[in-house]
């Protein structure tokens, strides 16, 4: 974790970073049965390995590479779903900070 990286779980309300593998999940139950395939193909856009994402370092970076392609994607559901997740990135950064700024005055 960098310093500016928020951490990977806020305990005050209960939230994990998103990660590549909560991301690979919304795919899958977006697209049912299609979900893997849809998802394999989103990776090699993204030049990502679709095996096994593991929450390390440097899967944030694939993370970013994949939300790419998929906001560039011709199908409004996988743009529709990069947007979502990338909302719930947003929050997860802004409750970070909030949960920093209260720590840090009591």
């Amino acid at each position: 974790m960098t310093e500016t990286e928020p951490p990977a779980i806020i305990a005050a309300y209960g939230l994990a970073r998103p990660q590549l593998a909560d991301l690979h999940a919304g795919v899958r139950r977006i697209f049912d049965e299609d979900g893997e395939q849809r998802w394999r193909e989103l990776c090699a856009t993204a030049g990502v390995d679709p095996v096994n994402p593991s929450g390390r370092a440097e899967d944030a970076a694939a993370l970013e590479r994949v939300l790419l392609a998929m906001s560039r994607h011709d199908d409004g559901a996988i743009r529709l779903c990069a947007q979502a997740f990338t909302i719930r990135q947003a929050a997860f950064a802004h409750l970070s900070t909030t949960d920093d700024l209260l720590r840090s005055t009591r």
